[in-house]
């Protein structure tokens, strides 16, 4: 069974019939229970076994699937946009994102992948019911739910993988100079390749080998959830946000919002309302 709703968010068992350039810009939370299968994901292979659980950033990326004859998998995919409006511009720590991008499989104990197949098998239940008055907010409830679990999952699983080499350290440089605000100031590449004194071209390999997506990407986006924030919250004028976030004037601003939220901060905002 697969389930669509504004094509935004999908629950699905046909790893097989996967069509990878349909969910470019889709996040995949996957479990596997039972057999096993392998699959291309960017230039990385990847296997996943009876007993795992995996987050991939680009469900886009993943092509060549083969699957045994035992085979059995759960999955949820949901759009980038959709679900980075419904988490906090800072929602996991530095290293654990660092050590989900290089690390996205997992073995995890009976116990938990029950725990995130009953989040799974919620979302499948409740997304088609788009007439209950709290449709947005009962379905981002559910979405919240599943990543903050798998979250929970992996940095228990996270803490024992050690972090070396100098690619690492730059990455979680960059990151931690986004978790930092530096988006409210800083929204080019070349501002932070300086900051780390290595060139764009180095910064941009570095991070899309790593995650699967380029430094703009990074940047753009956590900006974007710092202003989703802002919208939501109310307490600060369009105007103000603008300042706050260090744009040059608000027909700026404004374009901004509409490149990367996809409407005017005005009609984000009453939106929410």
């Amino acid at each position: 069974m697969e389930i669509s709703v504004n094509n935004r968010i999908i629950v699905s068992r046909n790893f097989l019939d996967f069509c990878s350039q349909s969910y470019k810009g889709f996040i995949i939370h996957f479990i596997c229970e039972s057999g096993s299968a392998e699959f291309l994901c960017g230039e990385q292979w990847f296997r996943v076994t009876a007993g795992c659980l995996m987050a991939l950033p680009d469900a886009g990326a993943i092509r060549n699937i083969v699957c045994d004859n035992d085979f059995k998998c759960l999955f949820v995919l949901v759009s980038d946009k959709l679900l980075h409006s419904l988490l906090p511009a800072r929602n996991y720590s530095i290293s654990g994102h660092l050590k989900l991008f290089s690390n996205p499989i997992i073995s995890v104990s009976p116990e938990q992948m029950e725990v995130f197949r009953d989040d799974i098998l919620m979302v499948e239940k409740r997304v088609g019911d788009t007439d209950h008055k709290f449709y947005d907010e009962m379905i981002g409830g559910l979405l919240r739910t599943l990543v903050y679990d798998f979250f929970d999952i992996h940095s228990e699983f996270s803490e024992t993988i050690p972090e070396s080499n100098r690619a690492s350290e730059i990455s979680r440089q960059f990151f931690l100079m986004l978790e930092s605000g530096k988006v409210k100031y800083d929204r080019e590449p070349e501002q932070y390749a300086s900051a780390l004194n290595v060139t764009r071209k180095y910064l941009n390999s570095v991070i899309k080998r790593l995650t699967g997506n380029t430094v703009s990407y990074h940047i753009n986006r956590t900006a974007r959830a710092m202003i989703i924030d802002y919208l939501k919250e109310n307490k600060l004028s369009i105007s103000q946000i603008a300042d706050e976030m260090n744009f040059a004037s608000l027909e700026y601003f404004s374009r901004y919002c509409k490149k990367h939220l996809g409407v005017s901060p005005s009609r984000y905002r009453l939106s929410q309302k």
